[in-house]
Formats: structure tokens, sequence, C-alpha cells
């Protein structure tokens, strides 16, 4: 599994492909009570390259004007970014943006 540390953060790899990675980061603060998990996406191609929360106003931001807005606007319609698939066992967002 790879780790990515960020601004003194532990961020666990879940998968990607050649546009995004997604991660996850479990709040230690609430783990007592009950653990908080938060998914988090980094663009590839991006030159910034910064950890962002999985969000559905994010991934449109950051898709728009790209040769993706359409593949994932569509996901998106109609499902969820944290959608897994139960077959499969990885998440379909990452194979929304297949090959053209």
């Amino acid at each position: 599994m790879k780790l990515l540390l960020q601004n003194g953060k532990k961020y666990h790899s879940l998968g990607s492909n050649n546009y995004i990675e997604l991660y996850v980061r479990i709040d230690l603060w609430y783990a007592k009570l009950l653990p908080q998990k938060h998914m988090y996406y980094r663009m590839l191609n991006r030159s910034t390259r910064k950890v962002k929360r999985l969000t559905k106003t994010n991934l449109r931001n950051d898709f728009k004007g790209t040769p993706f807005e359409k593949k994932i606007f569509a996901f998106l319609e109609h499902h969820h970014p944290y959608y897994k698939d139960k077959k499969k066992k990885n998440y379909k967002i990452l194979e929304s943006l297949g090959p053209n």
C-alpha cells in the first residue's frame, strides 16, 4: 500500500489510473469513539498535485474544461464518487476515466 505524506497527514492509497489517485485518511482524533474515514484524490496531470476531498463538487470543478469532463459529469449523475463495484472490489470512478 502506497503512503503519501502531505501537510503532516498520512494518506493511504486505494487505487489509481493515469489521471487520478484515490486516498483514504483515518482521523485518529476520533478513532477512540468512532473512526472517521475520509476519501481524498489527487490529479496526476496537474502541476500542484494537491490532495483534495473526494466530493462531487470538487471533481466537477477539477475536470471542467478537460477531455474527461463529459465522462465525469455522466458518472456523477448516477453514482456517488465513493461507489465501489461489489464483484471486482474496485472504485468505479477509476474505470469511468478509461480510454477515450
